[in-house]
Formats: structure tokens, C-alpha cells, sequence
């Protein structure tokens, strides 16, 4: 997931991915081919989730699990599982807020 990231990003992004063994729910967690397949789909469908994520996204600015959920599959088409929206909300919260922010999500995957 990372690795289609924004290089001005990479470091931040890594460190997230090396934190998910101190996070218990997490740490355990797999991933299938298919389900990566599906976050590599959504990556080439950018330009149309950017549109949704803003549209979906909560007036505070944050993203919810469901909100990403609902705009990958209403709009990409893209049905995202559990356990890579949890991936998600963990590596792409660079500031470790506890909060997923529509830039934080968007800034990391655009090139």
C-alpha cells in the first residue's frame, strides 16, 4: 500500500507500517492478494474518490471507516475490506492523532 504512495510521504508512511506490531488489533493482521488488488485499483481511480472523500467526509474533515468504505464502492466500485480500511486509518494517519483527515488520506497517495 505504501509503496504507490507520494515519495515526499514514503518515510512517515513506513514508520505507520512499523508501528502496526505494537497495535494489537493490528498487528496480526493479513491481507489477501485480492484484497491489496482492491486498494491498487482504488489508487488508479484517485481523481474520483478525492470527489467523494470530500463529499462523504464528515464536516469536521475526518474520514470514517464507513465513509471510505461507502465512496470506493459507490463511486470506484471498489468493495474494501475490514481489514484494509483498518490498515488504512492506521498507516495513513501520519500526525497519530487517532483521526484519518480527507488531506492526510489524499496527500499520501497523490504523486
Amino acid at each position: 500500500m505504501v509503496a504507490s504512495a507520494d515519495m515526499n510521504h514514503i518515510n512517515k508512511l513506513l514508520d505507520r507500517v512499523d508501528d502496526l506490531v505494537n497495535e494489537p488489533g493490528l498487528r496480526d493482521l493479513r491481507i489477501t492478494f485480492e484484497e491489496f488488488k482492491s486498494f491498487a485499483d482504488l489508487r488508479q481511480r484517485l481523481p474520483p474518490l478525492s470527489m467523494a472523500i470530500f463529499s462523504y467526509g464528515k464536516v469536521n474533515g475526518f474520514l470514517t471507516k464507513q465513509d471510505l468504505k461507502r465512496a470506493a464502492y459507490y463511486v470506484c466500485e471498489v468493495d474494501l475490506s475490514d481489514r484494509v480500511v483498518d490498515i488504512i486509518f492506521h498507516v495513513f494517519n501520519t500526525n497519530r492523532d487517532g483521526h484519518l483527515s480527507s488531506e492526510e488520506f489524499l496527500r499520501a497517495l497523490q504523486r
